[in-house]
């Protein structure tokens, strides 16, 4: 439904390289880019290491995405080990979703909202690695989630999940009140269950995809 290969220059807006989700707007023009990303593919900063942490946001076109299944990936290079937001759809209306990670504790929360229904598939281990890239895969397939972390899957159990209300409610990649300290990659939402092979392809060895490599 959406790919951001997050490989533009300067402050430019982030690009749907799909052309269905909408180009995201960069919150602050310190957001940079030509930052070396996984394998050979290049990403942008969230932090320009002065604290000015900054993100990007689309406020429309994410009417379609209302329901479950959905899968979201993306490669992230977290400069600290603390408590970060890779994303964000609630838009502080207690609706849609959001993923909190933190790399200190080796965890990963995910917290979806549906109208005032607030949901959690509960804390995720992860690795905790920091200061190398890793890509994140979290599936919901609408009766459960499935987590993989670098292509692999880590946990998976049941979890209902019928639908959001995400009509008018922003998405933002690497979230204000806890931005990203580091840089992001090759982010995709899909509207559909990604396969464990899909995940794996989307790995790449850990080269990973752009969007024009997708097959």
């Amino acid at each position: 439904m959406g790919y951001y290969n997050l490989d533009e220059a300067g402050d430019d807006p982030a690009a749907d390289a799909a052309e269905v989700m909408g180009d995201m707007d960069v919150w602050a023009s310190s957001v940079s880019a030509s930052v070396p990303g996984p394998g050979s593919h290049l990403a942008r900063t969230t932090t320009n290491g002065l604290g000015d942490f900054t993100g990007w946001r689309q406020r429309v076109n994410f009417d379609a995405f209302t329901g479950v299944p959905f899968a979201v990936n993306f490669w992230i290079f977290q400069n600290s080990n603390g408590g970060q937001y890779p994303f964000d759809c609630t838009g502080g209306i207690s609706q849609g979703f959001t993923c909190f990670l933190a790399t200190d504790g080796m965890y990963i929360n995910l917290y979806s909202f549906n109208a005032e229904e607030y949901q959690s598939p509960g804390t995720i281990s992860t690795s905790g690695n920091y200061g190398q890239w890793v890509m994140f895969t979290l599936v919901w397939t609408g009766s459960e989630y499935c987590y993989y972390e670098n292509g692999s899957l880590m946990a998976t159990d049941a979890f209902s999940e019928p639908g959001f209300d995400v009509g008018v409610t922003p998405f933002e990649i690497s979230t204000q009140f806890l931005p990203v300290d580091g840089a992001m990659a090759l982010f995709g939402v899909w509207a559909r269950a990604l396969t464990s092979e899909e995940v794996e392809q989307l790995y790449n060895n850990g080269e990973g995809l752009a969007f024009a490599e997708l097959t």
